[in-house]
């Protein structure tokens, strides 16, 4: 296992024990999710993207990410709070994904945006996708198309026929 980088160790922690108390209080309180208004909570989803998603596809995260509050004109976020609890580091290894990667035996597409979102160094998403490659029978596909996370929903013309033709094989 990777050492936790020493430098931002007790920051990481100290952010991670708040946030874990915080959701914590909200559970046991039984308090009710903040509420906002559609066009402040649009507002929040934007700004929290970073504006790395379109109005419009913003518009569709909050229809499966959000519901208005009955006989109100008020919305409220719908995923699980414990969701907010932030990672302090890494959730697996290296060496652990490459195990997991290797135990793959199905048929896989995987589409990643350039320049994208890193959630690990590029270089270990990019041995995972070879592991998966060297030991999976099935057909195994890497694509990169331009765009952040949510290229999906920003230019979907660029991502349905990559996977149009995969559903197809």
């Amino acid at each position: 296992m990777r050492p936790v980088p020493s430098d931002n160790l007790g920051v990481a922690y100290r952010r991670l024990i708040q946030s874990i108390m915080k959701t914590q209080d909200i559970i046991q309180a039984g308090k009710e999710r903040p509420s906002y208004t559609y066009s402040k909570i649009l507002e929040k989803v934007i700004t929290s993207r970073n504006n790395t998603v379109t109005k419009e596809g913003c518009e569709i995260l909050l229809k499966r990410g959000a519901e208005q509050i009955p006989g109100t004109d008020r919305f409220r976020f719908t995923h699980d709070v414990r969701l907010n609890v932030p990672r302090p580091f890494k959730l697996f290894s290296t060496e652990q994904s490459s195990i997991m990667s290797k135990a793959m035996k199905c048929p896989i597409c995987v589409i990643k945006g350039d320049p994208g979102d890193d959630y690990e160094p590029r270089e270990d998403f990019v041995k995972a996708v070879e592991d998966i490659k060297l030991t999976n029978p099935s057909p195994v596909e890497y694509h990169t198309v331009p765009g952040t996370h949510h290229f999906h929903l920003n230019t979907p013309n660029l991502v349905a026929p990559i996977i149009n033709k995969f559903l197809s094989l």
